[in-house]
């Protein structure tokens, strides 16, 4: 027996004396334009980073620069469905950046009306989803919920697009509101 209890209080007095990792804090990632799969911002003020479901979760960061004739439209999901949790708020959201008919560098004012259901005909939008609890929950850029999307690199040859944002978006049939500021993106398509 004493076999068996020596090395088990051994074990956890060491244990006990070991450390906890600490895990470093989230930060917002640096506005950089060399394709470095980072975004981020502040919604409401609190930290905002993108963050996969798990091992065959999908990735949370998705860009598709389209061509539709001679015009491109440029779409870009950055998703929040942590596996585990972060610490960080609004889990299970989605933010959405759209501008039709992008050629290159520029500003893009985010204050027209928008469906995100329509493909082609829409202006430059800015959306922020909650996509839990169920049903999905949208906020939208519009005359009353105004931002700016600012695409610093669009490189169609190293296939990297970046930028910063910043938006408030208004829920379409209700009250509900978020502002959404320091936005970047530094992403590869």
């Amino acid at each position: 027996m004493k076999r068996i209890v020596f090395p088990a209080l051994l074990l956890t007095a060491l244990t006990g004396c070991m450390k906890e990792a600490a895990l470093p804090t989230p930060q917002l990632p640096a506005a950089t334009q060399t394709g470095q799969q980072t975004a981020g911002c502040r919604v409401d003020g609190q930290l905002w980073v993108p963050a996969g479901g798990g091992l065959f979760a999908p990735n949370p960061i998705s860009v598709t620069l389209r061509r539709d004739g001679t015009r491109r439209h440029l779409s870009v999901l950055l998703d929040r469905n942590p596996a585990t949790d972060d610490g960080l708020p609004n889990p299970n959201t989605l933010i959405q950046l759209y501008v039709p008919n992008v050629s290159g560098p520029g500003v893009f004012a985010l204050d027209q009306p928008a469906d995100p259901r329509l493909t082609n005909s829409n202006p430059a939008y800015a959306a922020f989803w909650y996509t839990a609890p169920s049903p999905d929950q949208l906020l939208i850029t519009g005359p009353t919920a105004t931002g700016q999307l600012t695409i610093t690199r669009l490189d169609t040859v190293a296939r990297v697009v970046a930028g910063t944002f910043q938006f408030r978006s208004r829920e379409q049939a209700g009250p509900a509101t978020v502002h959404v500021t320091d936005g970047r993106f530094d992403l590869t398509y």
